[in-house]
Parts: C-alpha cells; structure tokens; sequence
C-alpha cells in the first residue's frame, strides 16, 4: 500500500507517469531529485554496515559503536568513498544499527567476541545498497 501510494504521489509531481501496466519514468530529471533526497541515508546505512565489518573483530559496546562508525566514516571522506557529510549523522548510524540487529544482519557478541555477521543477509544488503548509491 505505501508502495502504491508512493508511486502515485512520484506520478502527482510529474517524475513518473501511470501508463497501462505501471509507472514509467516521465522526468529523469525530477526523478534524479527526488532519488538525491534519501541518499545520505542510504549511504549511512552502507556506512554502517562496511565499518561494522571492518570492526567485527573488536569488542565494542554498543554505545560506543555509532562513534566508532563516525571515525570509519570520516577516512573514508577523506578518500572520496563516501559524498555526502549527512552519512556521518549519529542519529541515523544509531537507526541504521537498530535496523540490522532486527533484521539478523549483524549482532554484538555479548562475550566480548565483537560483531557477528549473517554472511549471506549482509551481502545482500551491501549489494542493494551500492546499487541504490549508484
């Protein structure tokens, strides 16, 4: 349903138009406007999932995760690998770990034995997202 209603709202501002089977694209332009309002997040979720891989093998409190993140997140400004400053916001690293220890994708190990990963769910989701990123 929100799908659908989404869809209808994108045709309303004229990105896409309803056609016989679907939607199709109607302005490249609008669409590519739209697309840059929810990249920062899904950058910052990429984020969070590369730096909590490259720390997986660190026993990091919770607490202290979304700054260890933050730090990840800033070297990989400096090398251009991420584009949008709003990726570091802890609010949304915070979100985006709250989100893949409830989809199974990562959980802290609570004997101090660092960051668990499901090998096939984290793929996935990293693929998904760089496609997402462009």
């Amino acid at each position: 349903d929100i799908a659908e209603a989404t869809l209808l709202q994108m045709a309303e501002y004229g990105a896409l138009e309803q056609v016989e089977d679907g939607f199709s694209v109607a302005s490249g332009e609008l669409l590519q406007e739209l697309s840059a309002l929810t990249q920062n997040f899904l950058e910052s979720y990429l984020l969070t999932l590369r730096a909590s891989y490259a720390l997986r093998s660190r026993d990091i409190p919770l607490k202290e995760l979304p700054s260890r993140i933050q730090e990840y997140g800033h070297s990989r400004m400096a090398i251009q690998e991420l584009r949008w400053p709003e990726a570091l916001s802890g609010v949304s690293i915070k979100n985006a770990l709250r989100c893949f220890r409830e989809e199974g994708v990562l959980n802290l190990c609570s004997d101090g034995g660092g960051i668990r990963f499901d090998g096939e769910v984290y793929k996935q989701y990293t693929e998904d997202l760089k496609r997402l990123c462009g």
